[in-house]
């Protein structure tokens, strides 16, 4: 069987963005803190281990307050929550690094976490914040849809003048339906499923100026590539 497809084309910069999206991505966020407080509970004697969980607690903190920035205090006349454009860069590296360093106490055991080495020179134009927590999504999605024993990889490629991050795992995968409809906001094929996560991803990626590439079929997992504008060095600097 061949393997299906499906592009979310670029489109116009969005003038308002579901604040929904917003608090899924900062529940996941904070899921990150609870988990990571858990197990540092059992771990009081603070052994590196607690060491680094209490890291990853930290960071993941700052970044919920770096999305909360993100809101205007007054909301704007139509009713919307409007999202202020941010001209920043990020590092690939540096946002693969940080959603897999927040994503591994949320993967279930047993399913492995990998990052694919990339060009550590990479850099593209978005949030750096915001890069994070899209990339936190896909691993935890893939996480939710990867039996024990499954793995998930990261990872990101220069494609001419953009940056590809692609996230894919081993597991279930998704029909021609589930595939259509998967960035649909509120669609979800999870009981506790929000139908928020694809979703917010694919609207952060157009917001970017890029877009949203998914390739899936039943029992041969997913990919998923967020596609970004690159940013290179000006000629001739250091």
């Amino acid at each position: 069987m061949s393997q299906m497809s499906m592009t979310m084309p670029v489109a116009a910069p969005l003038a308002a963005f579901d604040a929904g999206v917003l608090v899924h991505d900062l529940n996941n966020l904070l899921s990150v803190i609870l988990t990571a407080n858990e197990a540092l509970a059992d771990r009081f004697d603070a052994h590196s281990s607690g060491r680094a969980l209490a890291e990853v607690s930290q960071d993941a903190a700052v970044r919920a307050a770096q999305l909360l920035r993100r809101l205007p205090c007054d909301a704007p006349e139509d009713g919307g929550v409007h999202v202020a454009e941010v001209a920043e860069v990020a590092e690939a590296a540096v946002a693969l690094a940080e959603a897999a360093r927040m994503a591994r106490p949320l993967v279930p055991a047993g399913v492995s976490l990998e990052i694919v080495a990339s060009d550590p020179d990479l850099v593209c134009a978005a949030e750096p914040a915001a890069l994070t927590s899209a990339l936190l999504n896909l691993c935890l999605n893939a996480g939710q849809a990867t039996p024990v024993g499954g793995t998930i990889r990261l990872g990101a490629r220069a494609c001419a003048d953009h940056v590809a991050f692609w996230v894919t795992d081993t597991g279930r995968g998704m029909t021609r339906e589930v595939l259509a409809h998967c960035t649909d906001r509120r669609f979800t094929t999870r009981a506790d499923g929000k139908g928020l996560g694809l979703a917010g991803v694919a609207e952060f990626a157009r917001r970017c100026g890029g877009r949203l590439d998914l390739r899936s079929s039943p029992g041969r997992g997913a990919s998923v590539t967020v596609v970004l504008p690159r940013v290179r060095p000006p000629t001739g600097s250091s």
